[in-house]
């Protein structure tokens, strides 16, 4: 079991290498190089963080990407959420409908608790502790 995909993993390396370097515009070429990441990952990531104004965009030539937040404003949680959405250890479903015993299903009770409380903790951790 994977707790982040590989998407949220390169974005943490993105954020932390652009808040490294504050103020700066980057191209996705130099983000790509600078934290090893795929092109076309660096790319979409940095357009899903764009949308969801985590990092802004400026177009056109000497355009790029900037971090120009605060990095203890951002939280691990946060961008869990924008690549892979709310935490789930169990998945309810069988073939496309909800499990039965979903109501009285103990297993379930006690793994939501656990969501809730890995939430709570990765909420917690935000970029400037990762600088």
């Amino acid at each position: 079991m994977k707790l982040m995909t590989k998407d949220t993993g390169y974005a943490l390396r993105i954020l932390v290498y652009m808040a490294q370097h504050k103020g700066g515009i980057f191209s996705v070429r130099r983000i790509a190089r600078g934290v090893e990441v795929p092109h076309a990952f660096a790319r979409w990531i940095c357009q899903m963080m764009s949308k969801k104004k985590v990092i802004s965009s400026q177009k056109g030539k000497g355009g790029g990407f900037m971090f120009s937040g605060n990095p203890g404003d951002v939280s691990v949680m946060d961008i869990i959420r924008i690549f892979q959405g709310e935490i789930e250890f169990l998945d309810c479903f069988i073939r496309d409908h909800i499990c039965g015993r979903i109501k009285g299903c103990k297993l379930r009770k006690k793994l939501k608790v656990l969501e809730k409380e890995v939430a709570l903790k990765l909420d917690r951790i935000t970029l400037k502790d990762l600088l």
